[in-house]
């Protein structure tokens, strides 16, 4: 589920559920946040696989709003532990990212792509599955950024000129650069997730609404749809 190694004080965390495409299932959002954020140092999160992620794990809006109200607010929790982690923190995409693949991006301080032709896509829009953080944050996104999400699938290349993505470039030539120097990458970190936490505090309120369509009939059939195709 997860391929975990240490370079120096880099911990670098793989999803690698590559049967799965890396879908944010529970037991993925639970490994990822049983991750020791206490200690300095950086943190990576990148993947195994085609995909970086397919994003949430659909399968569980087919159950019952409770369900879908406790897996979404253990997502929050993993989105919580990023902002409060102590360490600099880097998404690097080694594959294209979908959904809550995408908006996990948000909450990084890094934010890199191995190649320019990587996409990113809110693919949920289309079984009516709405973007939560890219709602909530939508002021600290820009109505730019997030009109061109909305559309449809941008690039890495397309993302760089959005603020979404900070580098191109092999993971090392990334963590070669990325935090140097630390101190001061970690100052700049910090003023970027007070503006995080702010723009979380909608964040109940919108996975309560999105929770709402376990009950949907026609986002339930637009799921069921997809899984049987």
């Amino acid at each position: 589920m997860l391929e975990i190694k240490r370079q120096g004080d880099v911990l670098i965390v793989a999803l690698a559920a590559v049967e799965k495409r890396n879908a944010f299932t529970p037991e993925l959002v639970d490994a990822l946040s049983s991750l020791d954020c206490s200690e300095p140092g950086a943190l990576v999160i990148t993947n195994k696989g085609p995909a970086f992620s397919s994003g949430l794990d659909l399968k569980i809006f087919l159950t019952n709003k409770s369900t879908v109200k406790n897996y979404l607010y253990k997502i929050n929790n993993l989105v919580e532990k990023l902002i409060n982690c102590n360490k600099n923190t880097l998404i690097y995409l080694n594959g294209d990212a979908y959904g809550f693949g995408v908006e996990l991006t948000y909450f990084a301080d890094v934010v890199a792509a191995a190649r320019p032709d990587v996409r990113l896509s809110l693919q949920g829009v289309k079984f009516g599955v709405f973007p939560p953080y890219t709602i909530a944050l939508a002021k600290l996104l820009g109505p730019t950024t997030v009109r061109s999400l909305l559309a449809g699938p941008i690039t890495a290349e397309a993302a760089v000129g959005l603020g979404l993505v900070h580098y191109i470039a092999p993971l090392e030539e990334v963590l070669a650069t990325a935090f140097r120097p630390p101190g001061h990458i970690f100052k700049r970190a910090r003023a970027h997730r007070e503006l995080l936490r702010e723009g979380l505090a909608e964040a109940p309120r919108i996975l309560d609404e999105l929770a709402e369509l376990a009950e949907d009939s026609a986002t339930r059939s637009l799921i069921s749809r997809f899984f049987k195709d």
